[in-house]
């Protein structure tokens, strides 16, 4: 059984600095005189009250951290607490959790995350949460256990609940296919609420310790799938307007991600530097990925579709407006316009659906930089990755390109010594 220790303290009262320049008698934790300024923070402190003031101190078996709570001047009351939270530790009725609904805990993560974190993020968490209760049911946070979190995944696996997008497929019985990359992104959320519910005091341990292994799926490694040149131009040939001319040449020579365009202003291209700046606009809600702003050099090719689409540079500020050229910035149906671009050029797959996404641009402009011998940590400021691991991800690709056009140099090798 653990120890349980509990204990009364006591301080003297009056605690001061008394400043050897002026004589100025301050507060014990000043670090300069109220009066002169002087520095006091390595005098010594002085006690020049006559009494104590009781404290009980106590391990909290929660978090194991010394807490205390102070008792006053006087010293039976202070052992009568002490023995009170004695008592409360040996019979286990004080446990240190804070007891809270699982509605409540939801409604305060939520509002937590509002001020802290980007929209997606609190959409993602709410829309998890609620997945988790008309799932799992839980009445409070500590009826949580690794059964409980086997019974999700066991449900998210088999596509009970929806998770808030179309569908890639579906399987035989009607029922929805969610990927391993989804069912996991919902248990980091779990896991992620579950450590905050611990910081708040809520949750001794989180129900996911020791567990992460055997409750995430093994997830196969993303593979790159960058656009040839060849097959960019038939995708430029392909777009029917300037404005889809530009939206393709910026993520194909600046890497930049599909809101990034879509909220490039004019202020936000420099012709006389041939610089396009990646910035965040709070007034306008908009944040880039990595909460970074970055300076992007601007090739001959983006100069020139940026300097056909200034004819409306006096209708709007931002650079891709909508269709009908009200001003308004571009934002509907991206996904499914680029994929109709990506059937009329051609480049489709063995079922003849579009093989690229707009974010296949940034892929190419990564794996284009690393594979003419660009830096990986010039390329991972260009292209705004937080993390270097996700740049070399790219880097490994180009590698085995590579490698693989070096062993087959040893077929000609043969065929010259024969």
């Amino acid at each position: 059984m653990k120890k349980i220790s509990v204990y009364v303290g006591k301080r003297r009262t009056g605690c001061i600095r008394i400043c050897p320049q002026c004589g100025t008698k301050n507060g014990a934790t000043r670090r300069e005189c109220s009066k002169c300024k002087a520095d006091i923070h390595q005098i010594k402190r002085q006690f020049v009250g006559k009494g104590y003031t009781y404290n009980v101190q106590w391990d909290d078996p929660r978090t194991g951290r010394r807490k205390f709570i102070s008792a006053g001047p006087d010293k039976q009351y202070a052992q009568h607490l002490a023995a009170k939270k004695r008592e409360e530790l040996v019979t286990g009725e004080y446990t240190g959790i804070i007891p809270i609904t699982w509605d409540r805990f939801v409604a305060e993560h939520l509002e937590q995350l509002e001020d802290t974190h980007a929209e997606g993020t609190v959409t993602e968490h709410e829309r998890t949460l609620k997945q988790f209760k008309e799932i799992c049911d839980p009445k409070d946070l500590t009826v949580i256990d690794y059964p409980m979190l086997e019974k999700f995944r066991a449900a998210r696996i088999a596509g009970k609940k929806p998770n808030g997008k179309k569908p890639n497929g579906k399987k035989p019985n009607g029922e929805k296919k969610v990927s391993p990359a989804t069912i996991n992104k919902c248990l980091r959320t779990l896991q992620a609420c579950f450590s905050k519910a611990i910081d708040r005091g809520y949750l001794v341990k989180n129900p996911f310790h020791g567990k992460r292994k055997s409750l995430f799926i093994r997830e196969a490694e993303p593979v790159p799938n960058p656009m040839e040149p060849q097959e960019f131009e038939k995708l430029l040939a392909a777009c029917l307007d300037d404005r889809w001319r530009a939206i393709c040449t910026i993520g194909y020579y600046a890497g930049l991600r599909q809101q990034e365009i879509l909220h490039l202003e004019w202020s936000d291209v420099d012709f006389k530097n041939q610089l396009l700046h990646v910035r965040n606009k709070v007034k306008k809600g908009f944040l880039t990925k990595s909460r970074k702003n970055r300076d992007i050099p601007m090739t001959c090719e983006v100069i020139s579709v940026l300097q056909r689409l200034q004819i409306t540079r006096f209708q709007s500020e931002f650079i891709i407006t909508s269709e009908d050229l009200d001003g308004r910035k571009m934002k509907n149906n991206i996904a499914r316009d680029f994929a109709v671009i990506c059937v009329r050029a051609g480049l489709v797959d063995e079922d003849k659906k579009h093989k690229f996404t707009m974010h296949n641009l940034r892929d190419s402009f990564v794996t284009n930089l690393l594979a003419v011998g660009a830096d990986p940590k010039t390329v991972q400021a260009l292209a705004g990755h937080s993390s270097f691991m996700t740049t070399m991800r790219y880097y490994a690709s180009v590698r085995a390109k590579n490698m693989s056009e070096t062993v087959n140099k040893l077929s000609g090798l043969k065929s010259k010594v024969g």
